[in-house]
C-alpha cells in the first residue's frame, strides 16, 4: 500500500516537477496531503539534484540556511531501542561538541537544553493521538513526555531559535486529522517554537533501517556538506538502490574508517542487516515504507 501510494503521488506531482527541473521545492500540503510522503514521492529515479521540503503553512518556514550551523548537537536516546546506541553515538561523532543529556531529563529541561542554532536529534519513542494532536509526544528515555502542546507554550528564547530538530522516532509528523489545513504536529510546533527545521516520520519505522538513513543522512549533511534537505533525499535514494552488501560495507567501512563507528559498532550494525538479508546482493529496504515516510519540514 505504502509503495502504491508514493508511486501515486510521483505520478501526480510529475508535472510540477517537470516545470520546476532546477529548483528546490518547498510545498505546502493541505487537508489529507499533509499526511502523505510528498517529499519522497517527488524525488526522480536517478540520485537528486536538488531538495523537496514541505512546511504546514507559509508562515512556519523555518530559520532556512541558517539551521544547524553551530558545530553543537544534543543526542538523546532510548537505551530500550536495540540500534539507537549505535545511531546517536554515530551522530555525536559528526559534531565538535556533543552531549547525550541527563538521562532523567524533564520535558521543560529538554527545551532548555536544546542547542541554539544547532541540532538535536531524538532517537527515542514517540507517541501519535491524532484525535488529539495537542497530546502528541517524544517520549524521553526517563518516562516524560514532551507534547505539542508543552512546545507550543515554550519560546525561543528557551533554547530552540534556529535548532534543527531530528526526530528519529514514529509517527513525529502526524497531524490530527480534524484541523487538516491548520495543522497541529510536533513539526509544526517545533517551527513555530522557532526552530530551524524539523526532520520527523509519517509512520512507524524499523529500527535497523532507520539507524542506517540517518548516518547516511548525518554523512551526506556533515560530511558531504549538502544542505540539510537534499542530505536526507541522498540518504533515502542511497536506502532505495544499494544492495545489503553495500550498506554493510558502509557500516564497517565507511563508518568505522572515518571514526563515526568503532569496529565492534560497525560490524555489529552490519551484523543485523546481515541477520535480515535473504541475499548480500538484494536490498533488504528498497521498499517505500523504509524510507519514505522520513519528511524535512522548513525552508
Amino acid at each position: 500500500e505504502v509503495a502504491a501510494m508514493v508511486a501515486f503521488l510521483g505520478e501526480a506531482l510529475a508535472p510540477l516537477v517537470a516545470a520546476f527541473p532546477d529548483a528546490d521545492l518547498t510545498l505546502v500540503p493541505t487537508g489529507a496531503l499533509a499526511l502523505l510522503p510528498i517529499g519522497a514521492a517527488a524525488l526522480t529515479s536517478g540520485p537528486p539534484q536538488r531538495s523537496v521540503t514541505t512546511v504546514p503553512s507559509p508562515s512556519l518556514s523555518g530559520a532556512g540556511s541558517q539551521a544547524g550551523r553551530v558545530d553543537r548537537v544534543l543526542a538523546i536516546a532510548d537505551p530500550a531501542l536495540p540500534s539507537t546506541g549505535w545511531e546517536s553515538r554515530g551522530v555525536r561523532a559528526f559534531f565538535a561538541e556533543s552531549s547525550s543529556g541527563p538521562s532523567d531529563a524533564t520535558a521543560a529541561g529538554i527545551l532548555a537544553s536544546l542547542p541554539a542554532g544547532g541540532v538535536a536529534h531524538f532517537a527515542c519513542h514517540a507517541r501519535a493521538d491524532p484525535g488529539r494532536p495537542l497530546n502528541n509526544a517524544i517520549i524521553l528515555p526517563s518516562g516524560d513526555q514532551l507534547t505539542v502542546a508543552e512546545i507550543l507554550d515554550a519560546s525561543p528564547a528557551a533554547g530552540t531559535a534556529g535548532t534543527t530538530v531530528i526526530l528519529s522516532a514514529c509517527e513525529t509528523g502526524l497531524a490530527g486529522p480534524h484541523v487538516l489545513d491548520e495543522t497541529i504536529s510536533l513539526s509544526a510546533a517545533l517551527l513555530a517554537a522557532g526552530c530551524g527545521g524539523v526532520l520527523s516520520t509519517l509512520w512507524l519505522v524499523e529500527d535497523v533501517s532507520t539507524a542506517l538513513l540517518m548516518l547516511k543522512f548525518y554523512w551526506e549533511w556533515r560530511r558531504e556538506r549538502h544542505p540539510a534537505p537534499l542530505a536526507l533525499a541522498l540518504a533515502q535514494h542511497w536506502q532505495r538502490t544499494t544492495t545489503d552488501r553495500e550498506k554493510c560495507s558502509f557500516a564497517e567501512d565507511t563508518l568505522v574508517g572515518a571514526g563515526i563507528l568503532d569496529g565492534t559498532e560497525g560490524q555489529a550494525l552490519a551484523d543485523r542487516v546481515r541477520q535480515g538479508s535473504d541475499s548480500p546482493g538484494g536490498n533488504s529496504y528498497a521498499e517505500p515504507y523504509y524510507w519514505a515516510g522520513f519528511c524535512f519540514s522548513g525552508l
